[in-house]
């Protein structure tokens, strides 16, 4: 197929994270296999957000155009195998960090918990495919740099991470690309559906 034979065009210009996101999806459910879309997305996070999704879904696609206002993606849906149902025990794992502190009780002890559980992950088997850092997670990422430079080597052994974007914003943190990736509430949702989820 040529890429420029398109099926259809997908403006999301203007539109608030997570719609861009969405709306690509709505489409991809009503489309047949094999055919050819343009995306037009005019802001980085939700280009990054579609690039996921299309990744999740074994979709090929191709960054057409780049520039500083407008990005375009032509990406061709290729026709796939009917899913089947996954069990909880073969979803891949993901690790859910949504407080500072591991259990109740002495707070000082929580937090020590927490920081020796993320410390051993680079030891534990299987290693999770995703960390998700919310509320008081993404506070402990700010408040311990040791912290920080652990998570830059999880993501070197091949773990992913994600860091929720309203909470960085709410304590005013702004992590590196090099620690994770500022996600929104729906992304990490569909996240939390397909993995198997472990909230320490």
């Amino acid at each position: 197929m040529n890429i420029i034979d398109i099926f259809q065009t997908i403006d999301t210009s203007g539109m608030p994270c997570p719609e861009p996101l969405i709306a690509v999806q709505k489409s991809f459910q009503k489309m047949p296999a094999g055919v050819t879309i343009k995306i037009i997305v005019d802001n980085q996070i939700a280009a990054a957000n579609i690039e996921r999704f299309l990744k999740t879904v074994g979709t090929s696609y191709t960054f057409l155009d780049q520039s500083s206002d407008l990005l375009s993606i032509i990406t061709v849906v290729k026709k796939r195998e009917e899913r089947k149902e996954t069990s909880v025990e073969s979803k891949p794992i993901a690790y859910y960090i949504n407080s500072d502190k591991m259990g109740r009780g002495d707070p000082d002890l929580g937090e020590m918990l927490m920081r020796a559980f993320l410390k051993n992950i680079l030891h534990v088997v299987p290693k999770p495919k995703q960390i998700i850092f919310v509320n008081g997670g993404v506070k402990l990422l700010q408040e311990h740099q040791e912290l920080e430079q652990l998570v830059i080597q999880l993501r070197k052994e091949g773990i992913s991470i994600t860091i929720c974007g309203t909470c960085a914003t709410f304590f005013e943190y702004l992590p590196s690309s090099e620690v994770g990736m500022l996600s929104n509430m729906y992304d990490i949702m569909m996240i939390l559906q397909s993995h198997q989820v472990i909230t320490p």
